[in-house]
């Protein structure tokens, strides 16, 4: 009878035990699941753009970003643009510098998605200036916002090709951080768009 008791206590003891093993263990899972989506989403959006009140409604500006440059390309440089969108709008002006080799005499890009018909938009040079090695140059196109939306939609990154050998594009280890990250900012701005 004794015996019985002891086994009892033992095996009750064993499940507390158990229980309380399994708890720890799924707190541990937890906290480390928290921390991993934390450092994975630790940028901060709202630092990535900046809103100015216009008559028409507010302007937003995406800070500068980077697109390195494809294998091969003649670029000197990864290419630098900047994004001005309006609330009302539906179009998006996308400015880049670029620095090139030779001077930048195309006014032209291709824009190609995989899967997708190129998009070709009308470019605008602002201006370019001679460097001691290469030019920089201003570009600017317009893009409507659907459009600029399925570039970063896209499960592969698409290629930027400025002609003459200037083209640009993420790499795939890059690409599924900068593709949430600008899909962040853009939805940060339609909600406020929406206040």
């Amino acid at each position: 009878m004794q015996f019985k008791r002891v086994a009892a206590a033992t095996c009750g003891h064993s499940l507390d035990l158990f229980f309380s093993m399994t708890k720890l263990r799924l707190t541990i899972l937890i906290l480390v699941q928290m921390l991993v989506c934390t450092s994975l989403s630790a940028v901060n959006v709202g630092k990535m753009y900046r809103s100015i009140m216009t008559e028409n409604g507010p302007l937003y500006f995406i800070m500068p970003q980077e697109m390195p440059k494809s294998k091969g390309s003649k670029a000197k440089k990864e290419l630098l643009f900047d994004v001005t969108c309006h609330s009302q709008g539906d179009s998006l002006a996308i400015t880049s510098t670029l620095y090139s080799a030779t001077p930048y005499n195309e006014a032209t890009a291709t824009i190609m998605v995989p899967g997708e018909e190129p998009l070709r938009p009308s470019v605008e040079v602002i201006f370019s200036d001679v460097l001691k090695k290469g030019y920089n140059n201003r570009i600017k196109f317009t893009l409507h916002r659907e459009q600029f939306m399925k570039l970063f939609n896209s499960p592969q990154s698409f290629v930027l090709d400025f002609g003459q050998g200037n083209t640009f594009s993420y790499s795939s280890s890059k690409w599924a951080k900068e593709k949430d990250l600008m899909n962040q900012i853009m939805t940060m701005i339609e909600i406020n768009s929406k206040r």
